[in-house]
């Protein structure tokens, strides 16, 4: 209650991350029953749609029972009014399924706010800017300048090695950050055909700001031309960085319209469902990577038992007892499904699963790509093994299902992702 106060209109927040619990050494102990009092503060600054916050939790005696450190609360971007979304029906609120779209929203940058910087600012852009490089180290001579390499023909190789310069890059700053000080991190990116590739380093910085409030990391994207005379291009930078709210993914357009990415919500559609064709249809033959993991569970049941598809489920492991227990239950309900040990980064182990479908089933419907790894931990203690784990299946492997699947005639390829890159 005492957050929505300070924001007004703001909706319920979701509680997103928490740096620390801690125990009393000799913590009091709360009868059942009792009533626990809670003392709620802000921890940090925090900025746009986080609040980082501590909370004591104490008996009625005020003894502590534990407290909860720099805990992340994400509020939800405010509904916008019908009339800023031309044609768009509003969803009937009372829907238990939330369709959303990343769209590109104009907004004002928001008011300076009274935040102490005592650190310059970090830099990160693409090699062979240097008109750009030059004038950024004369606009701010003690910044610092980190050169990515553009991701190119080893596309998802390239991206993990951008991951990797970035992580390493917030990972120093995160240890060198005076207390209650704020650093800004921007990323730079041409706005052409090509900008999309940067969009896994997006939501890291997303991630990053949720984390870490200290660190205002930012991806702005800018006219192309605005490399070679940057003059404005600085002007902007400028005000982004002494922005202290929100926005994390920032565009400008050619005339300095400036516009955020947001997820904005949008109407199911009002089709007929009765005279519509099925996605799903009976007998369609699904591959689903990562079929034994939670997801792909969950998804081979629906699709096996309720639409009677044919599954071929694939996964880099070999089986457990509880997995063949699974397999062996779907085949005792009539579900004609199938294993396949295959790594979907791999082109040789991508090739072999195909062509065993085609010699099983026939024509390949759709491929489900729920294939991944958890190695959940902060970006300021994980480790480039883990974030290699992590983002292998996910980058790599749908890079990979593409390429090899982008001459079939599929119906659907569907794609698994954490909700954490997209708030």
């Amino acid at each position: 209650a005492w957050l929505l106060s300070c924001r007004a209109g703001a909706a319920l927040p979701m509680p997103f991350s928490m740096e620390q619990l801690v125990w009393p050494a000799t913590p009091a102990k709360a009868m059942p029953g009792a009533p626990v009092h809670a003392y709620v503060r802000r921890a940090a600054a925090g900025g746009g749609d986080l609040e980082l916050i501590d909370i004591d939790l104490l008996d009625a005696q005020g003894r502590c029972l534990a407290e909860l450190r720099r805990l992340a609360l994400v509020f939800p971007a405010p509904a916008q009014p019908e009339a800023e979304q031309p044609g768009l029906e509003q969803p009937a609120t009372a829907s238990a399924l939330l369709l959303a779209s990343p769209a590109w929203c104009d907004a004002v940058l928001p008011a300076e706010g009274g935040l102490v910087r005592t650190a310059p600012p970090v830099f990160l852009i693409g090699s062979g800017q240097a008109a750009l490089e030059a004038a950024l180290r004369a606009r701010w001579p003690d910044c610092a300048i980190d050169i990515l390499m553009p991701p190119g023909a080893q596309l998802a190789k390239d991206i993990e090695h951008g991951l990797q310069q970035v992580l390493a890059r917030c990972q120093q700053m995160l240890a060198t950050c005076q207390p209650g000080a704020i650093e800004p991190l921007l990323l730079l990116v041409p706005d052409d055909q090509d900008s999309w590739r940067y969009g896994a380093l997006g939501g890291l910085l997303k991630t990053l700001r949720l984390e870490q409030a200290r660190i205002a990391a930012k991806i702005v994207f800018y006219p192309p031309e605005d490399a070679t005379a940057p003059a404005s291009l600085l002007a902007r930078l400028q005000a982004e960085i002494h922005a202290t709210q929100g926005d994390v993914e920032v565009r400008y357009l050619g005339h300095g319209q400036r516009q955020v990415r947001a997820l904005c919500e949008i109407a199911p559609v009002t089709t007929d469902v009765s005279s519509a064709a099925p996605l799903w249809r009976r007998h369609d033959v699904v591959w689903i990577t990562g079929g034994l993991g939670g997801l792909g569970k969950l998804t081979a049941r629906h699709l096996g038992l309720d639409w009677h598809c044919r599954l071929v489920l694939s996964g880099r492991s070999t089986p457990d007892t509880d997995d063949r227990a699974f397999l062996q239950e779907l085949q005792e309900q009539g579900v004609d499904v199938v294993y396949l040990q295959a790594d979907v980064s791999q082109e040789q182990d991508v090739r072999l699963v195909l062509q065993q479908i085609e010699r099983r089933f026939g024509r390949l419907a759709g491929i489900i790509h729920s294939a991944g790894v958890v190695a959940d931990d902060y970006l300021q203690t994980k480790s480039v093994a883990q974030l290699a784990r992590v983002i292998r299946p996910k980058i790599a492997g749908a890079l990979m299902l593409d390429a090899m699947t982008r001459d079939l005639p599929l119906d659907y390829l569907v794609f698994f992702s954490s909700i954490a890159g997209v708030l």
